[in-house]
C-alpha cells in the first residue's frame, strides 16, 4: 500500500497484479478494508501499446580512444625480499573490457637502476566469465639475498593463454604460458625458455561463518630449456586453506612442494623463503629467512597459522587520509626442507628448519582507497 496524499491511498496485490486498488482513506485503514474483503474501487491497468525500441544499426566503437591512463598510485618497497624501490603503477582499459594494459615503473635507488613492467591482455568476450584471455608482458626486478651483496636480477618476457571456468562456489583457471628470461643470481648467469601449464582450483564458501572459508590449489608443470646448460622438466604444487572458528579466530593451513628432474644447480633451481604480500606472490614461503635463501632441485614447506581478531576501530586522524580498520594477533609455525639453506651465515645441506613467530597485524586504509597490512 502507498499513501499518495492526505486523502488517497493505492495498493497492488501480488495475487492480482492486473488491478490497482484505490481508496480515500489512510494506508492503515485501507489495508484493514482489503483484508476484511470490503469492496473498494478498482482501476484496470492498461497495457502500453508502445513498441520496444528497435536497433536499426550496429557500429563498433574505437577502443584506441579509451586507452588512456585514468588513475595511478605510488608503489614502494623497504625492508622486504625485493630490493628497495620507489615507483608508480597505472592501468587502462576500454569500457567493455576487451583490452587492458598495466604499466609499472620502479627506481631501485641502491643500484641506480630502473625496473619497468608492462602487461597487455585481450579478452575475447568480456560478457562471459568463460572467455579466452591472451596476454603478453615484460618485467625487470631485483631480489635481495643474504648470500652475497649483489642483488639477484630477473628480466622476463611472457606470452600466455588462459581460460577460467566457474560453477557455483568453485572455479578453475588453466593457463598455457611461454617465458623467456635472463637471470643473474648467486647460482649462475643464464638465459632460458620455459613452457608451462598452470592450473588454479579455488573454492569459496557463501556463508560468513562457515568452518572452511576458502581453499586454493595450484598445480604447475613446466619444461625449461637453458642455453648452454641442461634442459629439464619440473613441477610445483601449492595448497592453502582458510578456516573460521567463530567470529574471532581464523586458522590457516598451507603446504607446498616442488621438484626438478635433474641433479645440477647451474641450469636453475627452485627458491624458498620469505613471506608473500599483495605486491609479491611466493610459492614456497618460510617466515624467518629471506626469499632465495633456500634453494635446490626439491623443496617442501608447511605452515600452520592463527589469525585472532582483537578489535575493529575504523577511524583515524581528522585531516590525514590514514584509517585503522582492524587489529589482529598473528601466531604461526613454519617448516621447510630443501637441498641448501643459508641461515646464520652458513649453508645447511639436505636439511630442514622450522620457525615460530607471533605479533600484531594492523589493517588500515591509506588515501581512502588503498588497503594496508602491517
Amino acid at each position: 500500500s502507498l499513501r499518495l496524499n492526505s486523502s488517497n491511498s493505492v495498493a497492488l496485490l501480488t495475487n492480482d497484479a492486473g488491478l490497482i486498488r484505490s481508496s480515500g482513506t489512510s494506508c492503515k485503514s485501507f489495508l484493514k478494508q482489503l483484508f476484511k474483503t470490503k469492496k473498494v474501487s478498482a482501476v484496470k491497468v492498461k497495457k502500453s501499446k508502445k513498441k520496444d525500441a528497435e536497433i536499426t544499426s550496429e557500429e563498433s566503437y574505437s577502443s584506441v580512444s579509451h586507452m588512456l591512463p585514468r588513475w595511478w598510485y605510488p608503489s614502494f618497497n623497504f625492508g622486504s625480499n625485493v630490493t628497495d624501490y620507489i615507483g608508480f603503477n597505472t592501468g587502462m582499459s576500454d569500457p567493455v573490457g576487451f583490452h587492458s594494459i598495466n604499466l609499472e615503473g620502479n627506481y631501485f635507488s641502491e643500484l641506480e637502476e630502473f625496473g619497468p613492467s608492462a602487461f597487455y591482455e585481450y579478452n575475447t568476450d568480456p560478457t562471459t566469465p568463460y572467455s579466452l584471455n591472451i596476454g603478453l608482458g615484460y618485467s625487470k626486478f631485483f631480489f635481495d639475498n643474504d648470500i652475497r651483496d649483489i642483488p639477484d636480477r630477473f628480466e622476463l618476457k611472457k606470452l600466455y593463454l588462459s581460460r577460467p571456468f566457474m560453477l557455483g562456489p568453485f572455479s578453475h583457471k588453466a593457463t598455457l604460458s611461454f617465458t623467456q628470461a635472463d637471470v643473474a643470481d648467486f647460482v649462475s648467469t643464464r638465459t632460458f625458455s620455459e613452457y608451462a601449464l598452470s592450473q588454479v582450483f579455488f573454492h569459496q564458501t557463501i556463508y560468513d561463518y562457515a568452518f572452511l572459508q576458502d581453499a586454493t590449489f595450484l598445480v604447475k608443470h613446466f619444461y625449461q630449456e637453458t642455453k648452454n646448460r641442461r634442459s629439464f622438466a619440473g613441477q610445483e604444487y601449492l595448497a592453502q586453506m582458510n578456516f573460521r572458528l567463530g567470529k574471532k579466530v581464523a586458522p590457516l593451513l598451507q603446504a607446498s612442494y616442488g621438484s626438478l628432474d635433474k641433479s645440477d644447480l647451474g641450469s636453475g633451481v627452485l627458491y624458498g623463503g620469505g613471506y608473500g604480500s599483495i605486491f609479491q606472490s611466493i610459492t614456497h614461503e618460510f617466515y624467518g629467512i629471506s626469499n632465495n635463501d633456500a634453494f635446490g632441485n626439491e623443496i617442501l614447506t608447511a605452515r600452520f597459522q592463527l589469525d585472532i581478531h582483537l578489535a575493529s576501530s575504523n577511524n583515524g586522524p581528522d585531516m590525514l587520509p590514514l584509517f585503522l580498520r582492524k587489529t589482529h594477533f598473528l601466531i604461526g609455525m613454519d617448516y621447510l626442507k630443501t637441498d641448501f639453506i643459508f641461515v646464520s651465515g652458513r649453508f645447511l645441506a639436505n636439511s630442514s628448519i622450522s620457525s615460530a613467530y607471533g605479533g600484531l597485524r594492523f589493517k588500515g586504509t591509506l588515501g581512502w582507497m588503498a588497503r594496508l597490512k602491517l
